[in-house]
């Protein structure tokens, strides 16, 4: 059994960079992240980035994963036969409570594989499964969103304490909200650029107030790439990568 694990940015040459079932092997995930797992082989043979279950009577089966983002020359997310129920594979897979909806990380490229509160994954595990531990129904994947700790940052009551920026979702198709946290009242500059350093378009400049802001960046009118953005806070500057993808 493997259960509430991250696995992800994981590198194989042909079969399942993330998870490779061997020949004749029993296994059952549950609540497990399998994102960003390649197989790096052009070979026609490469196959089941996320997941390789080899034949021979395999049985691989359970509940609540998140399968996204993996590749390979030849089924991307999963190869061979699975009987997986209630997760989110963005190939799309046959089973009660499957989706294929993006799981909307805080920030992927960033390692950030939190649920953004707008998440699919979010209370839609199986319901037979233990709650989680706010007391809700299980979320899909290994990180559990805390409606508990959901709460509007904004709130005066609630001071950061350090600068904070990331993009969601990410990858986007074809806006990303671009959330940034201040510690203290500043002049703020929020500039967005291409992987070649060319400047794209500037989300703020001004003064802001302390605590969270949101910023929206357009991609509609952009070729799929990597873009980073760059906050820039009185003596402090924090990027990110954001990825468009069409």
């Amino acid at each position: 059994m493997i259960s509430h694990n991250l696995i992800y940015d994981n590198i194989s040459v042909l079969n399942g960079a993330g998870i490779f079932a061997t020949y004749s092997s029993t296994v059952t995930i549950i609540n497990n992240t399998v994102v960003n797992n390649e197989c790096t082989s052009t070979s026609t043979e490469a196959k089941g980035g996320g997941i390789c279950v080899g034949t021979g009577n395999s049985s691989f089966s359970g509940q609540n994963n998140i399968i996204y983002y993996n590749s390979s020359y030849n089924d991307p997310e999963i190869y061979g036969t699975v009987q997986l129920t209630y997760s989110c594979v963005s190939t799309g897979l046959a089973g009660t409570g499957n989706i294929s909806n993006s799981p909307e990380f805080l920030d992927l490229i960033g390692g950030d594989l939190n649920l953004h509160e707008t998440s699919p994954c979010i209370d839609a595990g199986d319901p037979n499964s233990p709650l989680d531990p706010d007391g809700t129904t299980a979320d899909m994947g290994a990180l559990f969103y805390d409606h508990g700790l959901g709460v509007n940052s904004d709130n005066p009551l609630i001071q950061p304490s350090t600068m904070r920026l990331s993009a969601y979702p990410n990858p986007f198709n074809p806006v990303a909200v671009i959330r940034y946290q201040l510690p203290v009242m500043s002049y703020v500059s929020l500039i967005v650029y291409d992987i070649s350093g060319r400047l794209v378009t500037e989300l703020a400049n001004g003064w802001q107030d302390t605590g969270e802001h949101e910023a929206i960046f357009d991609g509609s009118d952009l070729a799929s790439g990597i873009y980073i953005y760059r906050l820039s806070s009185g003596d402090q500057a924090i990027s990110g990568k954001t990825v468009l993808m069409k």
